[in-house]
């Protein structure tokens, strides 16, 4: 979708009125969470933010924890990126550190 919007505004002009940058760059930086059972929307998401806007979340009960765990777990990531989305990206963002 952020290509879409992009064109919307970049190339049609629509919506420009109070943005200085492509829609996409502010859509990067947003926080995006793990809710998804799809081991390549989490890579997408971990491309799209990066491992410093990513921050680990389940649908549970709905769907087991442990499912999202090793979901992230089985990212091929660094491990400190792994880190960071199990948590210590939440504490910073919270201030809770």
């Amino acid at each position: 979708m952020s290509g879409r919007i992009d064109h919307q505004t970049e190339v049609l002009g629509r919506a420009r009125d109070h943005i200085s940058k492509p829609p996409s760059s502010y859509l990067r930086q947003i926080y995006m969470d793990t809710v998804s059972p799809s081991l390549q929307a989490l890579h997408f998401a971990y491309e799209f933010v990066g491992e410093h806007r990513l921050l680990f979340g389940t649908d549970h009960p709905w769907v087991d924890m442990q499912r999202f765990v090793g979901l992230i777990e089985e990212m091929d990531i660094p491990e400190a990126a792994r880190a960071r989305i199990f948590g210590e990206n939440a504490a910073k963002l919270f201030d809770i550190v």
